[in-house]
């Protein structure tokens, strides 16, 4: 057995989150000769600044002078800061899990059964262990860890049918992010920002000292040119600090001040900002039934239309790669050497698994019975086995159907062989009916097996045959005819039911009085009341009867007739109660309403709007359904 689950969850879609500052001004200078004229004209006022305030400070000391023009520029260069416009801006990209497909073929050859070996013991079909492995394997749950996984089976449809979609599964860092805690990423943020935070106070330290200094130092003598170089080291350290400051908030933003200095703990704010964290969502645990969703179904194996359907359906979006079960077969459909040109293109990755021997299986098996539940003595009727063979074309066996009585401990002994013939297999997956007509002559249950003699290469005995049971009853056909008056066509069918021995008849007249004579069985002047009474009939006839004569509780009744026990309903329409009753709108008699929608046409009143829109009326008859 050949069951090689490829790696493909190695491909992984990243989400990414990334901060950076921008002048958003800059962005705008789309031409040489715009960043010509900025830095043209702010050098002008730069040199402007300088000239001016060093014309006003040739009097003081060269330290207040320095001190002065430094702190003047500072104050033009924050102009020119806001001027620039500098903006924190955030890029985050968000990409939809990517997508792994495990498509599975639920052909017909899927369910063979290619013997007993060490990695299969018990000879399990070939969807026997692929469900083994979707039951209790790793493939999906390894799958999951990087993607949304979405398992598809194929046969004999053009399309693909998606069984279910298994969403990936949380990783344990967001899973963190979403529990509230400190997670590694707030923690190296905090580093960070305390690092900056440090180098700030010692330039603050320094600043401090440099204006002590100035304070407390001797006047300086007349001539003494740098008594204020102090004042000017105190300015510039200061600016410095407030600068690398801001900067630890900008590169930081969600770490508090007070955090930063050290006089607050840091706080859990996990996705949501400073908000309390949402309720962790476990994932769903989707339990499937895979042995029941993958049956062998299919007649034919339509791999290349099924791969087609899929890649048109994904091309562009975030698929990670198509994970093919199949033995191989492919007898319907698009060529797979021509798909596989399309799936060159889409360049998404297929991993096929093969499935089954390598050798060619050689099988027949009865694939399914069709028998009747009820039968009647003395009436023919068909029972009908089909039969699909791999790797045995044009060879011939023999076919029993053989009967039993349904119940007893003694049914084997009573077998006995109906019929028997010889049938000739067709080409590998096609099915072959084998028809048996047979007549019951005796009332009761009896099992009914079709069996295959199958050749000494056969693989599997255990697929060779299938029983069903038929009924054969002694009851007669219970009908009930209802008119509204006795029109032709209704006498006609009352007198051919009343001589069918078979049959029968009861007879509501509802223009009758008591006293008459009808052809039936038994005469009836009111519709049954009770469910047991209307239930006993096979089928209700209704020439032009006039249903706005029955109570609710009776109408209410036969809808129950047809639609819980599967009663027959024939209406004949007449010109005398039809257009009466069919002409009340919807709305107005619930009886009404119940019998408009028994009947198979729809009702229109005459010059309605939906008749001048052409949607009733005609000139050629509609055929009978």
């Amino acid at each position: 057995m050949m069951m090689n689950i490829a790696a493909s969850s190695q491909l992984l879609w990243a989400q990414t989150e990334q901060t950076y500052h921008q002048f958003t001004r800059l962005q705008s200078l789309s031409e040489g000769w715009h960043w010509l004229l900025l830095v043209g004209i702010c050098s002008l006022i730069m040199t402007f600044v300088i000239l001016m305030y060093r014309r006003d400070c040739v009097e003081l000391p060269r330290g207040t002078s320095l001190a002065l023009m430094f702190l003047r520029s500072v104050a033009y260069l924050g102009i020119l800061f806001f001027f620039l416009n500098l903006e924190k801006l955030t890029e985050q990209t968000l990409t939809k899990n990517s997508r792994a497909m495990v498509l599975i073929d639920t052909s017909q050859s899927m369910g063979l059964r290619d013997g007993q070996t060490a990695d299969n013991p018990t000879n399990a079909s070939r969807l026997d262990l692929v469900a083994e492995e979707l039951a209790q394997g790793n493939l999906i749950k390894d799958l999951q860890k990087n993607h949304d996984v979405v398992v598809y089976r194929f046969d004999q449809e053009t399309k693909p049918t998606e069984i279910s979609t298994f969403p990936k599964v949380p990783t344990e860092d967001l899973a963190s992010d979403e529990s509230g805690s400190v997670t590694q990423a707030q923690l190296q943020s905090l580093g960070e920002s305390r690092r900056t935070a440090t180098a700030s106070g010692i330039l603050l330290a320094i600043a401090l000292l440099a204006v002590i200094m100035h304070f407390v130092r001797r006047r300086p003598t007349p001539g003494e040119q740098n008594a204020s170089w102090p004042l000017l080291v105190s300015m510039v350290t200061l600016i410095a600090s407030i600068v690398v400051m801001a900067v630890a908030s900008l590169r930081s933003p969600d770490i508090p001040w007070l955090t930063m200095v050290g006089l607050q703990p840091l706080e859990a704010t996990g996705l949501s900002g400073s908000q309390a964290p949402e309720p962790k969502t476990e994932p769903v645990d989707l339990q499937i039934n895979w042995a029941d969703q993958l049956l062998p179904r299919g007649t034919e194996t339509h791999l290349g239309d099924s791969l087609q359907y899929l890649i048109n359906k994904e091309r562009g979006g975030p698929v990670a790669g198509i994970v093919l079960v199949t033995d191989g077969g492919n007898n319907a459909g698009e060529e797979v050497p021509t798909v596989l040109k399309a799936v060159r293109d889409s360049q998404i990755p297929i991993f096929p698994v093969g499935i089954g021997s390598n050798q060619t299986v050689r099988n027949v098996r009865v694939l399914d019975l069709n028998a009747p539940e009820r039968v009647y003595p003395g009436d023919n009727f068909s029972i009908t086995g089909y039969l699909q063979a791999f790797g045995l074309q044009g060879r011939q066996v023999t076919v029993q159907l053989i009967s039993q009585p349904a119940e007893g401990s003694a049914a084997e002994n009573q077998q006995r062989i109906e019929e028997e013939r010889r049938v000739e297999l067709s080409q590998d997956g096609l099915t072959k009916p084998v028809d048996f007509e047979l007549t019951p002559e005796e009332v009761g249950r009896r099992r009914y097996i079709f069996r295959v003699k199958a050749p000494p290469e056969d693989k599997n005995d255990k697929d060779n045959e299938k029983s069903a049971i038929v009924e054969s009853i002694d009851r007669r056909m219970k009908i009930l005819l209802i008119a509204g008056g006795p029109t032709r066509e209704y006498r006609f069918l009352r007198n051919q039911i009343y001589r069918d021995e078979d049959t029968i008849l009861h007879v509501l007249l509802q223009t009758g009085d008591v006293g008459i004579s009808q052809e039936s069985d038994e005469l009836l002047f009111e519709f049954p009341q009770l469910p047991d009474e209307l239930f006993d009939y096979d089928c209700v006839v209704a020439f032009d009867p006039d249903w706005q004569a029955l109570e609710a509780n009776q109408v209410e009744l036969l809808e129950r007739f047809v639609a819980e026990k599967a009663g027959g309903l024939i209406v004949v329409a007449g010109p005398v109660y039809t257009p009466e009753w069919s002409r009340t709108r919807r709305g107005r008699d619930r009886r009404v309403d119940i019998m408009k929608n028994l009947y198979p046409v729809v009702f229109y009143n005459q010059g309605g709007a939906t008749l001048s829109l052409g949607q009733f009326g005609g000139t050629a008859a509609w055929p009978p359904q």
